[in-house]
């Protein structure tokens, strides 16, 4: 593979900046560390993926899973939703940790037939358009054939947790200016939206026990993660790496999730004001007491509960 100058910068930084949550105090951690622990007792839900292959720009080969319901009875079609993995763009995926562990979540409890692309990674040489390329092919896909899933193409999100949030947004912006199909909802799970991310308010400070030294740091590692899916400097990105900066009009009814524990949130609260302004339908769940990234760990209590307001809001919107 091909060495760029955003991936070593951000691996750099990445190694001068150790472990993120040394920057937290203990009183904090100790509130966030049950997410690491899996629950031995937890049952796992017993859904075999369909897999498959889907054909994307230039060629490219995009390895997707499609997941069903086990057991549930319908009225009808099931919702269609293309779900997209989290890792900063530069990790997780298909038979990872964490990596399907939201898709398999989204298809149990928010009851949908769920495609998950394993989309291509910003690892050394790879750069935008290609991930979110791949993202828009499975969508493209997936809607060709979800009637064979027992799905309807007019029940249909994309969605996604982190990084894989910044891609549905991105995703809906280009079918937007594209000309679609576009999604009957979006559901943004903890995501960065912005290039540069925006000034923390004093109450975001006090909840995440900001100093200045740790201010820098989140906002030197998030930038460079930005620049290395962007493959240029965050002043460049498009707006469809950076769909905070965006004009958000004409885009489907959105769910915008944010924590309490989470550097992110403030990129969520100015997403939010975008939405308002321009007049898109949605609801800004902000979490208390659950860090970035708790539904990955759906054993968690606060987990569950996120995964039944998603279904809830799905069902209305």
């Amino acid at each position: 593979m091909t060495s760029d100058p955003y991936y070593d910068a951000l691996r750099k930084a990445q190694a001068e900046a150790g472990d993120a949550s040394a920057m937290m105090p203990a009183e904090l951690l100790a509130k966030l560390m049950p997410s690491a622990t899996p629950d031995p007792s937890y049952a796992w839900p017993e859904i075999e993926p369909l897999e498959d292959v889907v054909a994307g720009k230039d060629g490219h080969k995009v390895p997707v899973r499609v997941y069903r319901p086990d057991g549930q009875e319908s009225g009808g079609p099931l919702p269609l939703i293309l779900w997209l993995h989290g890792g900063g763009w530069v990790e997780l995926g298909h038979d990872t940790p964490g990596g399907d562990n939201e898709a398999i979540e989204v298809c149990r409890r928010l009851g949908a037939v769920v495609v998950s692309p394993d989309y291509r990674l910003a690892v050394e040489g790879v750069w935008y358009p290609a991930p979110l390329d791949d993202v828009l092919a499975a969508w493209h896909w997936a809607l060709e054939h979800c009637a064979e899933w027992g799905a309807t193409d007019e029940r249909t999100a994309i969605g996604g947790g982190s990084a894989g949030g910044n891609l549905a947004a991105g995703a809906a912006l280009r079918l937007r200016d594209e000309g679609g199909p576009l999604p009957t909802a979006l559901l943004l799970n903890v995501p960065p939206l912005h290039a540069v991310l925006p000034s923390f308010s004093p109450e975001e400070r006090k909840e995440l026990h900001m100093s200045d030294e740790s201010e820098r740091l989140w906002r030197v590692g998030l930038r460079l993660g930005l620049e290395n899916y962007a493959g240029c400097p965050a002043d460049e990105a498009p707006i469809y790496v950076s769909p905070g900066e965006a004009d958000p009009a004409g885009l489907p009814p959105t769910l915008l999730i944010s924590c309490e524990y989470d550097v992110l949130r403030a990129s969520a609260r100015v997403y939010e004001q975008s939405l308002a302004d321009a007049g898109v339908r949605h609801q800004h769940l902000h979490l208390k007491g659950v860090g970035h990234g708790h539904t990955v760990a759906p054993w968690l209590p606060a987990a569950q509960q996120t995964y039944e307001e998603m279904a809830a809001w799905l069902a209305d919107a």
